[in-house]
């Protein structure tokens, strides 16, 4: 398209010969650009916001036609002007050279308040139900016998971009909204449409998010409600002795020995350095036992190695979410040793596998020299228990 056919091409209605009446194709180019120009394009579209600054407003009709949907309807300047000077709306204004265009300076774009979101969100529709195949062509078409419209938003799918079968449709009346939403029916072809205002579509989405997101919430409770009971049923309660206020210095076998004067040790951890640690014992309610005889023998103390430590017994949440760590830290062992095809020239010294770092005794054989299976993890060269 060049400059001189612009020139040229006369609209019927400069030659005094135009006709009222707006066929469908000058009807498609008035759409399109008014849609260009509109209260909801213009304000985003970058592009044009840079033209319109640099020459009063006007924008070129060579410029214009670089947009290919409006250059696919015609690329002749008379056309395009002769159709725009028909539009009823008197948003655009045609030089009189036919050359260029601009949104008339009577109409400039609506501050956007809080009021004019809520106006607009008053106009805006959400419509489902269409063919996943159907064209922007085919939407204006179907929403043109609904009412002048502003605005067609086509939703995707956002890794394919294919269309959903759905849209956003802002009414450039609010009664043309309303009829459309409260209409008693309305189909695309067989397919009756889904319909309501955009404003009632998020609100039904968020409420449905938020009782997906609370059944996934109570599914997971009443699992993690069904894992605890399986524990529940596993453990033997109140044998587990928390220490706190550890010397440095002492050892597996201080701990061993010392409690061992009051009952039967199962289980000792404890990490080089750390001020607190854990003794488990082999019967149930035998850590409150334990701890009893050892206050009486220390009228109200409890020494080791002439230091005065803190003890207490885990009872409640805090006894099964210690020994979820047992199960979960004995899990996580069996499936690496699955993966690395067992414990294969691994060299075992003091009842537990090489390594530095965790320190524990694991008192797992009775008198007989028969092993006892106490739900308790290989040990590990890595710490297993945390506040």
């Amino acid at each position: 398209m060049d400059d001189v056919k612009c020139k040229k091409e006369n609209t019927e209605e400069e030659n005094g010969t135009a006709s009222d009446a707006v066929s469908a194709l000058e009807t498609k180019i008035i759409n399109q650009i008014e849609y260009y120009f509109g209260d909801i394009n213009l304000p985003r579209d970058r592009f044009l916001q840079d033209q319109i600054t640099q020459d009063d407003g006007w924008v070129t009709l060579e410029t214009m036609l670089k947009f290919n949907r409006l250059k696919k309807l015609s690329d002749d300047c008379g056309v395009i002007c002769a159709a725009l000077r028909k539009s009823a709306s008197g948003l655009m204004e045609v030089a009189e050279d036919n050359l260029k265009i601009r949104r008339s300076p009577d109409k400039p774009i609506p501050d956007n308040t809080k009021e004019r979101r809520e106006e607009m969100s008053a106009r805006c529709v959400y419509a489902k139900g269409f063919p996943e195949d159907l064209t922007l062509d085919g939407l204006q078409e179907f929403f043109s016998k609904q009412g002048p419209v502003e605005s067609i938003s086509m939703r995707r799918i956002p890794k394919t971009k294919d269309f959903k079968g759905s849209v956003f449709v802002v009414f450039a009346k609010k009664e043309d909204a309303e009829t459309f939403v409260n209409a008693e029916s309305l189909k695309y072809g067989e397919t009756e449409l889904i319909r309501s205002f955009r404003d009632d579509y998020f609100k039904r989405k968020n409420e449905e998010k938020r009782q997906a997101k609370k059944q996934h919430n109570d599914d997971v409770k009443e699992k993690e409600k069904e894992e605890d009971d399986k524990i529940r049923d596993r453990i033997k309660t109140s044998t587990i002795l928390r220490l706190d206020g550890l010397p440095g210095n002492i050892t597996l076998e201080d701990l061993r020995n010392f409690f061992s004067d009051f009952g039967t040790v199962a289980w000792v951890d404890h990490d080089n350095g750390e001020t607190k640690g854990y003794v488990r014992f082999t019967n149930e309610n035998e850590a409150t036992e334990v701890l009893t005889k050892a206050k009486e023998a220390g009228e109200g103390k409890i020494e080791i190695n002439n230091n005065e430590v803190t003890a207490r017994v885990l009872e409640g949440e805090e006894e099964l979410n210690h020994w979820k760590m047992i199960f979960k830290t004995k899990d996580d062992q069996r499936r690496s040793r699955n993966r690395a095809g067992g414990f294969k020239g691994g060299k075992r010294r003091n009842n537990q596998y090489g390594g530095r770092g965790k320190r524990r005794f694991n008192k797992d054989r009775n008198g007989d020299g028969e092993r006892e299976d106490h739900g308790e993890p290989a040990a590990k060269t890595t710490k297993t228990e945390d506040d």
